[in-house]
């Protein structure tokens, strides 16, 4: 028989951790809205922002970063390359490697539309004090981690128990 585990307590109304996720579903329905408008999925858009940040990658590489399956990741990339915003190429060191390129010339629309938010949070910054935002950008990125660390167990965990449910077959 397993065991349910116990609840862990509510944190009160205050709690960053609560406030960390009325952000996440704020961006979230931001996300959205711009995929809606960008005539792609809002998983399309992670993977944007994953090649602006880290420049060209692997489609595995992607695959593994956003948690999706390489087929998702197939019909991601197909609606990036699509719409103008990546190239897929072969990897030049390992032609079986496929490649993805942001074509950062293409991505006007997604800047103008970021725009404006761009704008207002950038005043927002500007309203804390070098102390203040020390303290959020900590916070923040430590949170951050504490989510990584949780996909990659859960991930891990669902792995563990693939091999138990495919031998019960």
């Amino acid at each position: 028989m397993s065991r349910t585990p116990a609840t862990p307590p509510h944190p009160p109304p205050e709690s960053p951790y609560l406030m960390l996720r009325e952000l996440g579903e704020a961006a979230g329905l931001l996300e959205q809205v711009m995929a809606d408008r960008l005539g792609v999925a809002r998983t399309d858009l992670g993977v944007l922002s994953l090649l602006a940040v880290h420049g060209p990658q692997a489609a595995g590489e992607l695959a593994d970063a956003t948690g999706l399956t390489t087929g998702a990741v197939t019909g991601c990339l197909d609606r990036l390359e699509r719409v103008g915003f990546a190239r897929r190429s072969a990897d030049p060191l390992d032609r079986r490697r496929v490649m993805v390129t942001l074509r950062r010339e293409r991505l006007g629309p997604v800047i103008a539309l970021n725009a404006p938010l761009h704008v207002s949070l950038m005043a927002l910054d500007a309203e804390l004090s070098p102390a203040q935002r020390a303290l959020v950008g900590d916070y923040v990125r430590r949170a951050a981690g504490h989510f990584r660390r949780e996909a990659l167990r859960l991930r891990a965990e669902k792995k563990r128990r693939e091999p138990a449910r495919k031998a019960r077959r």
